[in-house]
């Protein structure tokens, strides 16, 4: 009897422990169709998302240029990307799916971009069932840039890159929104 007492009491502080852990915020994005395009559906890693409605796809030299910039092992990394290109060229959007672990990526962009851009902000919540990692930031040159990390599964990360000008951010915010909203698992 004095086991079973216990035991229960074991399990009891396990619960309350657990009750206790911080937890991750769930975030309703507004999503409004009217400003979004038909769903990129990427079935190989099985997420989809939907580009703003009238941003040009990228031609393959302004993708061999992002390429060029970005880190070479993400790189190496770096699967399905799509870029869409904002009207009058004030920015992008490029989604991706990097075959690496999202805690893992998570950890090196935190110490690159918090170095790089010290006030950076950082967020984790929960949308549409998939967990984000989000990292904003503006450069020298007035543009915001978001960084959102969303696991898929082992070792697959959809990645998702937001580089506008922020007088357009600012202006266009809702279809940001909309965007990342429409980011779902299939």
């Amino acid at each position: 009897m004095r086991k079973i007492l216990i035991l229960l009491l074991l399990i009891t502080l396990l619960m309350v422990a657990c009750d206790k852990a911080p937890k991750v915020p769930e975030i309703d994005f507004r999503v409004n169709q009217k400003l979004l395009a038909s769903a990129i559906v990427d079935s190989t890693y099985n997420y989809s998302y939907q580009p703003p409605l009238g941003w040009e796809i990228a031609d393959n030299v302004i993708m061999e240029a992002i390429k060029f910039q970005m880190n070479r092992s993400d790189t190496n990394l770096l699967r399905n990307l799509n870029v869409f290109i904002a009207p009058e060229k004030k920015g992008f959007i490029a989604g991706s799916v990097i075959l690496d672990d999202a805690g893992v990526a998570n950890e090196r962009f935190t110490n690159e971009l918090k170095d790089k851009y010290p006030e950076m902000s950082f967020a984790e919540y929960k949308a549409n069932d998939l967990y984000f990692y989000q990292y904003k930031f503006t450069n020298e040159n007035n543009f915001v840039s978001i960084k959102l990390l969303i696991p898929l599964n082992e070792m697959q990360t959809a990645m998702f890159d937001i580089f506008i000008d922020k007088d357009f951010y600012v202006e266009k915010n809702t279809i940001i929104e909309s965007v990342i909203g429409s980011i779902k698992r299939i």
